[in-house]
């Protein structure tokens, strides 16, 4: 074939070309961000550029029968689906499949007398192959112990600005049968859509968990183990454990992990060890569930002495104590990554698992690390992480609320359930270090096991500044207040007060600019703390009491009836 006499020029050009955008993307940070829109809107499914454009708050009416509805709030622990149609931003989707959704929140809303739960939706459970515009499932956030409305929101926008992968998000105003019903996050689900998007088609993902949390399909939920995303700072809710947890001793008996997980370090052997008397008094001191870890100091708001720091309560949460939840190498052997592969998104198989436990043993090892690791990813993911201070999560006491990705090998974290960031579970301050000393946790550890890999991760942390300097931050956040405030204001079902989300966003977006300060400084070298005595982190929420009694109507008066 003849070629054109620019040929070779045109090529030099383009190869240039490529070879500068391959440069940003592999920075993976957020210099990403700045690729121009609409190369970015090209590679995106539909369902990303409607649903969770963030130039308004949208809109989705659950239409179901009140038979149904009330059956499914009555019965909400239980996670089972309804037929629904939605209606999203005016487009219909016939017979998609509801159910609540939660962990401790769904708990603690069962106790209250509120019915505003979230809620997972999944298009195709009753029509085989039907997608919102190729979305197949969808999360609807229920926004509790926040009385910001917006940390979630805030923590994805930052992890995707940054490349580390983190579902999109939305607000939508929820109405029932037409009748408002309040204003929640809508967040893509963590499934086939996400792994195409992500690009992680082709791999797999998991959702490990520590403890048994129950659930309808094993990522999420409590129905007869322990709450998943943690329970009231200071303790339990009216100092009692939750109803549907053990008590006397008694484990749950319809665990869905093998025995032998359970007696190792996440269970007492078949309940023999428990005391015989009420939580939590009755701990004996002596009684460590094999491999729980180290026993820890006295009592912290009202819990007992000597529980277990990898293995027990501590501040009204729980710790795990299996080593495959931390992503640690164990053994060869796939049971003892049971918490790994019973969490699995997709199918998988023995060649899968057997990937993934090489894996996990180059990580503990640190050896070959570059075929082992997203490395970019895992650094860009932690980055904004610790800038957030989630202590619900990988790296607080509970060991949960993540998600893991794994694509030839490669592991990559994936963002998820940030409600309690920002030092909502007491997890530090404004002014908390930017080294995650974790030696205990791998995937965090090797960061700052390595010179050079401390010095990357440094860098990346003031790359992430521009972030705020650019006034990026400051455009998203104003944004989606004024977005939002109108919503807010007239949710009939809110955990809190007009009021108090005005002081809470205030709060946030104030811990969010000190806390861009103190990580410059830091990165300067300049020990000098921020002065944070303006801001009021209590104003954000963090607990889930002061529920609203009903449904509040305009006036203010209770309205516990819904038009159907």
């Amino acid at each position: 074939m003849a070629k054109h006499r620019y040929t070779n020029l045109v090529c030099i050009v383009l190869t240039i070309a490529m070879v500068s955008v391959t440069f940003l993307l592999m920075k993976g940070g957020v210099m990403a961000n700045y690729l121009p829109a609409e190369s970015v809107a090209e590679n995106l499914p539909e369902y990303a550029l409607k649903l969770f454009s963030d130039d308004k708050v949208h809109t989705i009416d659950i239409q179901i029968e009140r038979s149904s509805w009330d059956a499914m709030i009555e019965n909400a622990a239980n996670e089972e689906y309804y037929a629904a149609d939605l209606v999203i931003d005016g487009e219909f989707v016939a017979t998609t499949g509801i159910r609540p959704k939660g962990n401790s929140s769904l708990s603690m809303i069962q106790r209250s007398d509120s019915d505003r739960y979230s809620f997972k939706v999944e298009f195709d459970h009753y029509i085989s192959g039907q997608t919102f515009l190729g979305l197949d499932k969808l999360a609807l956030n229920n926004i509790a112990q926040d009385n910001t409305y917006m940390k979630d929101y805030v923590a994805y926008k930052m992890m995707d600005a940054f490349g580390a992968y983190s579902p999109l998000c939305s607000f939508v105003n929820v109405t029932l049968n037409g009748e408002v019903w309040g204003l929640y996050l809508a967040v893509e689900g963590i499934e086939e859509a996400f792994a195409e998007r992500a690009g992680i088609n082709g791999g797999e993902i998991y959702k490990p968990e520590s403890v048994d949390m129950g659930g309808r399909d094993g990522q999420e939920g409590q129905q007869n183990g322990f709450p998943q995303d943690g329970f009231p700072q200071g303790g339990f809710l009216q100092g009692e454990m939750p109803q549907d947890g053990f008590t006397r001793g008694e484990m749950p008996q319809n665990s869905s992990q093998p025995a032998r997980q359970r007696d190792n370090g996440q269970r007492w052997q078949n309940g023999e060890d428990m005391p015989n008397e009420d939580m939590p008094n009755a701990i004996p001191p002596n009684a460590v569930p094999p491999n729980a870890g180290e026993w820890g100091g006295g009592a912290q708001d009202g819990q007992p002495q000597n529980f277990p720091q990898n293995g027990g309560f501590m501040q009204g949460g729980m710790r795990g104590g299996n080593s495959s939840v931390a992503l640690k190498y164990i053994d060869n052997d796939p049971e003892s990554y049971a918490e790994i592969f019973d969490n699995s998104v997709f199918s998988v198989t023995n060649a899968d698992k057997a990937r993934l436990i090489s894996s996990l043993k180059k990580l503990s090892d640190g050896d070959d690390l570059q075929n082992a690791l997203d490395i970019n990813e895992v650094m860009g993911y932690f980055v904004v992480h610790n800038f957030v201070l989630n202590g619900d999560s990988y790296t607080g006491q509970m060991l949960h609320n993540y998600y893991l990705a794994e694509n030839s090998g490669k592991l990559a974290m994936i963002a998820w359930d940030y409600n309690l960031a920002f030092s909502g579970m007491g997890s530090g301050d404004v002014n908390s270090s930017i080294i995650l000393d974790l030696p205990d946790r791998p995937m965090v550890a090797w960061i700052f096991g390595n010179e050079r890999y401390t010095v990357e991760y440094e860098r990346l942390f003031g790359e992430f500044m521009e972030y705020f300097d650019s006034g990026e931050f400051g455009e998203m956040y104003d944004n989606a207040i004024e977005l939002i405030s109108p919503f807010v204001e007239s949710d009939p079902t809110a955990f809190c007060s007009f009021a108090e989300f005005e002081a809470g966003q205030a709060a946030l977006k104030q811990f969010c600019l000190a806390r861009a300060e103190s990580v410059k400084r830091q990165l300067a070298g300049d020990d000098a703390p921020v002065d944070v005595s303006g801001i009021d982190t209590s104003a954000m929420g963090g607990n889930m009491r002061g529920f609203n009694r009903g449904r509040r109507s305009a006036d203010g008066e209770v309205d516990f009836e819904v038009d159907f």
